[in-house]
């Protein structure tokens, strides 16, 4: 009845119920289903750092303006995460120190503290122009893009001159 009055789902409010009384309970160590598995060490923490800080990454001098990225270094661009937690096995396994390799959620939160991200900001680029460069689409449809762009450049200049007070000028990437 509640649900009905507020427009809640039965479900949500469901999962309100059970959070609270998750939180209510005392917190009890999780441990692994094989018993097998032991806690993180801190040098092995440290090495994960000590890794994701020799990754290559761009500045971001793309992004100056926006404070969000303030800080924030990019990887190369067609690098996943996936295929970074693959390079962070494969040096584990190929290291002289035989370092343990952790788990992806740390990873992830080691990934995200050091303030690196997968995204890659793009200056001035239109999504066809993104999407030849990832070879997403065919040289033919990127060659006729890169015919009809100075047409569309000049319009635009054009309408920029015409402009006046009165008339508003919108513009969109094709």
């Amino acid at each position: 009845m509640v649900a009905n009055t507020l427009g809640i789902k039965e479900r949500t409010l469901i999962n309100w119920i059970i959070k609270k009384n998750e939180e209510s309970k005392e917190s009890v160590p999780v441990v692994a289903r094989s018993g097998l598995s032991e806690p993180v060490g801190e040098e092995d923490r440290n090495s994960l750092i000590h890794w994701l800080n020799t990754i290559p990454t761009v500045p971001s001098h793309c992004c100056r303006k926006q404070k969000s990225y303030e800080g924030v270094k990019f990887l190369f661009p067609g690098k996943s995460m996936r295929e970074l937690h693959r390079d962070y096995l494969e040096s584990c396994r190929d290291s002289q120190t035989r370092r343990r390799a952790v788990g992806w959620k740390l990873i992830n939160e080691a990934f995200h503290a050091q303030k690196l991200s997968v995204f890659i900001p793009r200056k001035d680029q239109c999504d066809v122009c993104i999407s030849a460069k990832l070879e997403h689409i065919t040289n033919e449809m990127h060659e006729r893009h890169t015919e009809r762009k100075p047409a569309a450049q000049q319009e635009k200049e054009k309408d920029k001159t015409e402009s006046d007070t009165q008339t508003s000028v919108w513009t969109m990437n094709l």
